[in-house]
């Protein structure tokens, strides 16, 4: 059996489609109260973003796009760019994505309790 580009191409979209779907659900059960005010357009196309602009900053692993998508739902679907500090620290390449993901999330800590 021969698979073809086009094929291969269709999976793909399926998968991104079933995992944006998972982190719409994920962002539901996570943060209730914020996904609450979105459609369910609006949240899918927002994970949709997310996972995007993720992988511009090198994450790629489920992991670590279920991580960022806690992110973007805390500081919203404008984020990193609607935070100086977090794109400063996600663009840092002399480190290595996952330790840029594991800044930005500490330092949030201290940017959402107003420190």
């Amino acid at each position: 059996m021969r698979i073809s580009e086009a094929q291969m191409e269709e999976l793909r979209a399926a998968q991104r489609a079933s995992f944006i779907r998972e982190l719409a659900n994920r962002a539901r059960q996570r943060h209730a109260e914020k996904a609450a005010e979105l459609s369910e357009e609006a949240l899918l196309a927002g994970m949709d973003t997310a996972v995007t602009t993720a992988k511009t900053f090198g994450l790629k692993t489920r992991g670590t796009l279920r991580r960022f998508s806690d992110l973007v739902m805390l500081f919203g679907f404008g984020f990193p760019a609607n935070q100086d500090w977090a794109t400063a620290a996600l663009s840092n390449e002399s480190r290595d994505p996952v330790a840029r993901l594991g800044s930005v999330e500490e330092t949030a800590v201290f940017v959402l309790r107003g420190g």
